[in-house]
């Protein structure tokens, strides 16, 4: 593992570099959708499910650059997401995240701004839609 990971794996247990031999916990927290994109590994950081039934929009998406076979502290792109999303991607020069539990898929541009919400089906009965999220820089 020292020339670079093989795999990146986002977990409830946090986050691993795994290849075929072996694995390590580089960061704590309750991660699901991870991505890369040049040195940076982008994630979908959520929280307990006590924490998120205090603050359901809990969720965030943070940065790790990896560098010398290590993450540097986080940074934090967006928050004020739902805490129930999960996949994350990069297309055409959009970030996009799969909220589950507005099931929708957002979207935001370059500068983390939300850009539109991808109303894939209707919002479940007792929702509310997706609420706008804040940005830190």
């Amino acid at each position: 593992m020292n020339s670079g990971p093989d795999y990146i794996m986002a977990s409830r247990e946090g986050l691993y570099i795994v290849n075929r031999t072996q694995w390590r916990r580089v960061a704590d927290g309750y991660f699901f959708g991870v991505t890369v994109e040049g040195s940076g590994i982008y994630c979908f950081k959520t929280v307990t499910c006590a924490e998120a039934k205090a603050v359901v929009n809990s969720g965030t998406i943070v940065r790790y650059e990896y560098k010398n076979g290590r993450l540097a502290r986080p940074e934090t792109l967006v928050d004020g997401i739902n805490y129930n999303c999960h996949q994350v991607d990069f297309f055409d020069g959009a970030f996009f995240v799969v909220d589950t539990n507005n099931q929708c898929i957002l979207e935001f541009d370059a500068q983390w701004r939300r850009a539109k919400s991808h109303q894939i089906l209707r919002p479940p009965r007792g929702i509310a839609p997706a609420t706008p999220t804040s940005i830190r820089f």
